[in-house]
């Protein structure tokens, strides 16, 4: 019995100790780096603008009196054309001396009290009429125009999921002229990739693929007016396993 019992042990170790002396090899698998751009082509459905009031006058009290006018007065166009309180928002209010270059030397003007309101617009019409008034009132000048869209969050899910259809039509395309028939995807995501998950035995890093392709679409990551229309593009990174 008892040398039954040593004969069951000493195969037991020896069976371990053939197992460490041969550890398992990690799978080690060709990768493919690509980057696509995704696109979404809409009307925009909202508009933005930049109005800053200043008065500038040597008495600091007027100064701001003055300002404080002009600004009741604004409030009470953008409240007569119905303008949500929700988007008027004030972005800055300053204080200041001004000075002119006169004579050789810089002269004082006076004190200049401004205050800047950022306006949003979901009707169009109303933005015309509004900074047609605008433009009339010395005390003001307007800026920063600007076109949106109220459900961009929605758009830039579909620009994502164009961007994985792009990628996967690219990889198709490059397989085609490999030898290998198959991809399957590792990873993705919206910044460019670390150093592949896995060991691999070739990698095809295609994210220079197209020159300009790319500059393109690292252009087009915010958003632009094309011809009256907004174009909302969205770039992804995939990592894919090849066989």
């Amino acid at each position: 019995m008892k040398a039954t019992l040593f004969s069951i042990l000493a195969t037991a170790i020896l069976f371990i100790s053939c197992q460490n002396q041969n550890p398992v090899k990690k799978m080690r698998v060709k990768t493919m780096h690509l980057n696509a751009a995704g696109e979404v082509t809409v009307e925009p459905d909202e508009a933005s603008i930049s109005i800053t009031l200043s008065c500038v006058d040597n008495d600091i009290n007027r100064s701001k009196s003055c300002l404080l006018e002009k600004s009741d007065e604004l409030n009470a166009l953008l409240a007569e054309h119905k303008i949500d309180k929700k988007d008027i928002v004030t972005t800055r209010l300053n204080q200041n001396k001004d000075y002119e270059w006169k004579n050789g030397s810089y002269q004082f003007v006076g004190y200049n009290s401004s205050v800047s309101t950022h306006v949003t617009f979901h009707d169009f019409e109303k933005l015309e009429t509004i900074y047609s008034l605008l433009l009339s009132n010395e005390n003001i000048s307007v800026g920063d125009l600007r076109f949106g869209h109220s459900k961009m969050d929605s758009l830039e899910n579909v620009a994502y999921q164009n961007a994985v259809d792009e990628a996967n039509l690219l990889a198709d395309k490059l397989l085609a002229k490999m030898p290998e028939t198959e991809k399957e995807i590792l990873r993705i995501g919206n910044v460019q990739l670390s150093t592949s998950s896995t060991e691999n035995d070739g990698l095809y890093n295609l994210k220079a693929f197209d020159d300009n392709y790319a500059q393109n679409a690292r252009k087009d990551k915010s958003i632009k007016i094309n011809t009256g229309d907004l174009m909302l593009s969205k770039t992804i990174f995939v990592e894919y396993s090849i066989k």
